[in-house]
């Protein structure tokens, strides 16, 4: 058997509802506009644990697993239509597994493909109706005695956070914890459904269940190579250093953020001399940006998409290869730091936030040969690595996201940064021989290389 090839025991599929039926008046969940926006997916994530702290018990898992989804009722339901989940109690898949791997090699050669195996059903489905489970678990246990619990959440009702939502209300259920308790630690966190329509007013222009689903996804993106980048701890703080004006230090998220774009900008340069402007956006969670804020860990899709711009000089003289973080860091901070109460109240009176989107997509679809772009999606401070369900903490985080001109950033325990990155395979040689990139990169892998695995075509 190659080296991180998955080879199942057995795997089998359940259905678990909830264990308290969900009251007639929460059985119609409103879906708003910025779930609407990205309600064609799921989002997949997957977690890593050792057997140190003794064997794992699946089956009380999936005891607690019924309990939570009494709290997380409309993962529990299916869609109604491009605006309402029918919370019905219909139930979330659950999948059990064993496979004859050790947890180790499958960490050693996390390539998409193979990581795909590990999870309970496609992230991108084919059809988007009311049969479609919300939510879809899969259990894995290696030969070693450790695990791996993939979830497959609907992206319409859940982005980052609220996936934390979920995983930390289960697993503190899964430790034997009042509910009313486990989130007395976080400030205003206890509700973790509420209604985000009356803020984000849906549109009938999205009601289509298929009408942003993105059929040739994942066609464009067998053109791209998918690889993590390891910036430790203390390299995070030596970019944040080098970017710090008097009194201001940027976060790590910001300084990172303007320095992969500037090696971006660089490395399209040097693949493409055509282009004339490269576009940053960034997905910024709102629910502490209101006044009041929104339960921190609460279900939804409660992000809005930020845009930076970068142009070359207007007589043409000006070289991306002379580009950096420095550069960048005013424009990204700037494209971050707008985003409050006041700024997100006027964005959503007359469908201005779905205008400006629109716009930024123009700029970028109008002259795909001139305008390039890149997407920066940050899972950092979403605490995935304090999802404990008596089995310890987690060993390591993934996903299997198709990355097209699409970082992830995810944290690390010594502070730094794992970043997933995919971009098309000229650009990202480029980037790997850039030398400003190259000093300040601990440890680079390819999670998902086109020329080598173009099996994973029928995988995803």
């Amino acid at each position: 058997m190659a080296a991180g090839d998955i080879k199942y025991v057995f795997r089998y599929t359940e259905r678990i509802r909830p264990s308290s039926p969900t009251p007639q008046n929460l059985r119609s969940h409103k879906l708003s506009l910025l779930d609407q926006l990205i309600n064609c997916l799921y989002a997949p994530l997957l977690t890593f644990y050792d057997n140190s702290s003794g064997d794992h018990d699946h089956n009380q898992l999936k005891k607690s697993f019924s309990r939570t989804l009494s709290y997380v009722y409309p993962l529990a339901g299916r869609l109604k239509d491009g605006k309402t989940i029918d919370c019905n109690d219909e139930g979330a898949d659950f999948v059990v597994a064993q496979v004859e791997n050790k947890m180790s090699e499958v960490i050693q050669y996390p390539r998409l493909d193979r990581l795909r195996m590990l999870f309970p059903c496609n992230p991108y489905p084919e059809v988007v109706d009311s049969t479609l489970p919300l939510l879809a678990v899969q259990v894995t246990r290696f030969s070693c005695g450790g695990s791996a619990v993939a979830i497959c959440i609907w992206h319409g009702l859940a982005d980052a956070a609220g996936a934390y939502g979920l995983l930390g209300t289960w697993a503190a259920i899964n430790l034997g914890q009042d509910y009313n308790t486990i989130w007395d630690m976080h400030e205003n966190t206890r509700n973790l459904v509420v209604d985000t329509s009356t803020t984000f007013v849906p549109t009938d222009l999205l009601s289509s269940l298929t009408a942003l689903t993105d059929r040739n996804q994942v066609m464009v993106a067998k053109k791209y190579i998918t690889k993590r980048f390891v910036f430790l701890g203390s390299t995070v703080n030596a970019i944040r250093d080098g970017y710090t004006q008097p009194e201001h230090r940027p976060s790590r998220v910001v300084a990172l953020a303007a320095f992969l774009w500037a090696a971006v900008i660089r490395a399209t340069r040097e693949a493409d001399q055509d282009f004339k402007t490269h576009t940053l956006t960034m997905s910024v969670d709102l629910r502490k940006r209101f006044n009041p804020p929104f339960p921190t860990y609460c279900l939804g899709s409660i992000n809005q998409v930020v845009g930076a711009r970068w142009e070359r000089g207007g007589d043409g003289k000006e070289s991306a290869v002379a580009v950096d973080g420095g550069v960048l860091i005013g424009k990204v901070r700037e494209a971050i730091s707008k985003i409050d109460d006041n700024y997100i109240q006027k964005m959503h009176i007359e469908g201005g936030y779905l205008k400006e989107l629109m716009a930024i997509s123009n700029s970028l679809s109008v002259d795909k040969k001139h305008n390039k772009g890149l997407n920066i999606s940050s899972w950092c401070k979403v605490p995935f690595y304090e999802v404990d369900f008596g089995w310890g903490k987690p060993r390591w985080i993934s996903t299997i996201l198709v990355l097209k001109d699409l970082g992830i950033f995810m944290d690390m325990d010594d502070g730094g940064v794992e970043v997933w990155l995919g971009l098309p395979q000229g650009i990202m040689s480029s980037l790997e021989r850039d030398e400003q990139f190259l000093a300040h990169l601990s440890y680079s892998q390819t999670v998902w290389d086109y020329n080598l695995h173009s099996v994973m075509k029928s995988k995803l």
